[in-house]
């Protein structure tokens, strides 16, 4: 059994593992509580694939982890994940056998996390990882069981952000990350909103990925795992000439210090709901404004695999559509101009 103190504003976990003892210190007590479960429900320690012969005895908690070590490892999204396997055992129910579980269990989970405020995407994440662990214990692990969570309806997706950047905020953001004890941030964010990388691409980008002769990027290690070259602006080029090349990363940081040091630096802005993925959609969007609207180019560099996800970042001023409006007022009164011709 696990115990959590509070030691010097931290939190520090300490248990027995095989007579082993281990502890860890942990800036939340939230993250300490999901470090101690994880490792008191055996996530480092190997586990055999579940066979027929054991498929009674099976419990969802087991074939959450077990799927886990099978597929984590294929998948972009590991980290949340575990995230979210560590949260679903707050369900007493995550104890029973797979076969025990029914449409009722993920319906009263959903309804619960909609109560209390979690966003429509975080329950459809939670119920597509159960749906998925039924899935690939039926179809890889030979199980002849059902899929309650798939009889279970999810909630409405959520609207897609629009959010922008303003003018005004662009200073007042670019000053606040130059105040960082850390020089990376700012540059970081810079070349997000000249490139439209994503925050792991940037974290991940390497000195070797960048052709600076032909002015471009080339990204081998995407979200949807298909490489991309990203052009380099002129106002890019020159961000990447001031960093120094003392490592093989341009950004030599990790996320939990670029989270921070975001956190911050929109506190002492005074900026209110923006959110580090909203640079790309503002860089996607100024990008989409010099294409004239082409999806198609847009998509080669947002890395989009289908149109309508360009097509978020097609956003017409104000002026275009009076201009579109206009015309198509003159082509609605145009039989006032014809002339009969006998």
């Amino acid at each position: 059994m696990a115990s959590i103190r509070q030691k010097g504003g931290k939190y520090e976990v300490r248990l027995r593992i095989n007579g082993r003892s281990i502890s860890k210190t942990f800036s939340s007590s939230q993250k300490a509580q999901h470090y101690a479960l994880s490792v008191e429900l055996g996530f480092d320690e190997p586990k055999t694939q579940p066979t027929e012969f054991e498929t009674t005895d099976l419990t969802l908690s087991e074939a959450l982890w077990n799927y886990h070590r099978q597929c984590g490892s294929r998948k972009k999204g590991v980290r949340q994940e575990k995230e979210r396997i560590v949260a679903l055992h707050q369900y007493d129910w995550i104890e029973q056998s797979v076969t025990a579980i029914t449409p009722t269990h993920i319906r009263s989970m959903r309804d619960e996390l909609i109560a209390k405020g979690r966003s429509g995407s975080t329950v459809r994440l939670m119920m597509s990882t159960l749906r998925a662990v039924y899935r690939f214990a039926k179809n890889e692990w030979g199980l002849d069981i059902g899929n309650p969570a798939a009889e279970v309806k999810m909630p409405a997706p959520p609207t897609p952000r629009s959010r922008r950047l303003l003018p005004t905020e662009h200073d007042a953001l670019m000053k606040a990350l130059g105040q960082c004890r850390n020089r990376y941030p700012r540059p970081a964010a810079q070349l997000s909103l000249e490139t439209g990388l994503r925050q792991a691409e940037l974290l991940g980008l390497q000195w070797d990925d960048i052709d600076h002769d032909r002015g471009i990027v080339h990204l081998k290690d995407t979200k949807n795992s298909h490489p991309r070259w990203v052009p380099l602006t002129q106002r890019a080029r020159e961000i990447l000439r001031q960093l120094p090349r003392d490592s093989e990363r341009v950004f030599p940081i990790t996320r939990s210090l670029l989270i921070q040091a975001w956190s911050h630096a929109l506190a002492r802005a005074g900026i209110n709901d923006l959110r580090w993925h909203d640079l790309r959609h503002e860089a996607l969007s100024r990008w989409s404004y010099h294409l004239g609207g082409d999806v198609h180019k847009l998509a080669l560099i947002s890395g989009h695999r289908t149109l309508q996800m360009s097509m978020r970042y097609v956003h017409p001023v104000q002026s275009e559509m009076l201009a579109a409006n206009n015309v198509f007022s003159i082509m609605g009164n145009e039989k006032n101009f014809c002339i009969s011709v006998k």
